[in-house]
């Protein structure tokens, strides 16, 4: 019999009707190695029971159905994720793979949508902001103003705009801001050498013991002394062993101080590569205070923790967009705490542990995975700037 005749006195054999192929699309015997059909795929080769051959709106039709059932199962994950913490990866981990959405897929999704949304609309996580504000009591015109008339102030934002960022620049004064940073950063030939007499000066008023008031005098004999004495030659800065001249930390404080962008390009370009790093990192850590053959393996920890980044992801991105109309600050406030009380939740019905060891375990690894981060975070961008010191 040919797998193709389907007009056979023979009853069909696969359920033709219980799927969303036509019958005359269908055939008792597979169309690769014809072994008898079973449903809507070969038992032996996994071939569709579908030969294709119909008009292309069916196609398109059919196309369109089939991702609309992936979409709803994508729902019902993110549903079961955000009303019922926990559950998605507990039955994931226990087989019921085809209900739900994988871990990886979901976080992965996640990921690619938050980031993808930062880079569009040009939003950053957090921006430092960088000026410079007459000291009080300086009533200075704009002109006469010199470094030690000035003080600098650094602002920091969370979930800040490129174009917040510019608008913000066009108030600033770069002039008087390169005036503030170059006392710091550039010899000033012109100042007399006093260090031998500070030398004297600090040997000669040296206390024979150490108690508070002396301490406290020789602070007050020395605050007044000129701001010119101290420069960044003076600390010797080595990057990779190659000194850094002060003219270029110059240039860099500067251009942090245009644009911000330069520090949160780099921080955004680590996070999520830290991100993915650290995940073994959880999952190997959590295990040591859940431990269980049962229902606490090493792939019950890696599907929970997949999940968990998802969701963290999620909040992250609706933060940025609520921060639109939110005062940001207040928001990331506010899903911080949500994490917080999200996490032992999921934890709880992940793992079904005591409670004083579910919230244990969520803090106390939330924690040290936040020192990891931003211990990371904090190398990665500092060995990246450095190296664009010393190119």
């Amino acid at each position: 019999m040919e797998p193709t005749d389907i007009s056979s006195e023979l009853p069909h054999i696969a359920p033709l009707d219980a799927d969303n192929i036509p019958n005359d699309n269908q055939a008792h015997y597979c169309f690769s190695c014809e072994e008898p059909m079973r449903g809507a795929y070969c038992i032996a080769c996994g071939q569709k029971n579908d030969n294709m051959r119909r008009g292309v709106f069916s196609l398109i039709w059919e196309l369109i159905t089939s991702i609309t059932a992936i979409e709803g199962r994508i729902w019902r994950t993110w549903r079961a994720l955000l009303c019922q913490p926990g559950r998605v990866a507990r039955e994931f981990a226990n087989g019921r793979r085809s209900h739900w959405s994988s871990p990886i897929r979901v976080y992965l999704a996640m990921s690619i949508l938050l980031f993808a949304f930062m880079g569009l609309t040009k939003t950053h996580l957090f921006g430092v902001d960088i000026d410079v504000q007459p000291k009080d009591g300086i009533t200075k015109p704009v002109e006469d103003l010199t470094a030690k008339d000035l003080t600098i102030d650094v602002s920091s934002y969370i979930f800040p705009r490129q174009k917040d960022i510019n608008e913000r620049n066009k108030d600033k004064n770069f002039d008087l801001i390169e005036l503030k940073i170059n006392s710091y950063t550039a010899q000033d030939i012109s100042a007399p050498d006093r260090s031998e007499d500070r030398a004297e000066k600090k040997e000669n008023n040296k206390p024979e013991t150490a108690t508070t008031e002396n301490i406290d005098k020789n602070i007050d004999e020395n605050a007044g002394e000129d701001e010119a004495d101290f420069n960044v030659d003076d600390l010797n800065i080595h990057i990779n062993n190659r000194r850094i001249d002060s003219s270029r930390i110059t240039g860099l404080v500067i251009g942090l101080a245009k644009n911000p962008v330069i520090l949160t390009n780099s921080f955004n370009k680590w996070l999520p590569r830290l991100i993915f790093i650290l995940m073994p990192f959880t999952i190997l850590f959590s295990a040591l205070f859940i431990r269980g053959r049962e229902n606490a393996m090493l792939y019950d920890h890696l599907v929970h923790a997949a999940y968990l980044h998802a969701v963290a992801f999620l909040f992250l991105f609706v933060g940025i967009v609520l921060s639109r109309l939110i005062p940001a600050e207040m928001l990331f406030n506010g899903l911080f705490i949500l994490l917080l009380i999200y996490l032992p939740l999921s934890l709880k019905r992940m793992f079904n542990r005591s409670w004083i060891k579910t919230i244990w375990t969520s803090y106390g690894v939330g924690a040290a995975y936040l020192i990891f981060l931003l211990t990371g975070l904090s190398f990665a961008i500092i060995v990246e700037i450095g190296g664009s010191l010393t190119r």
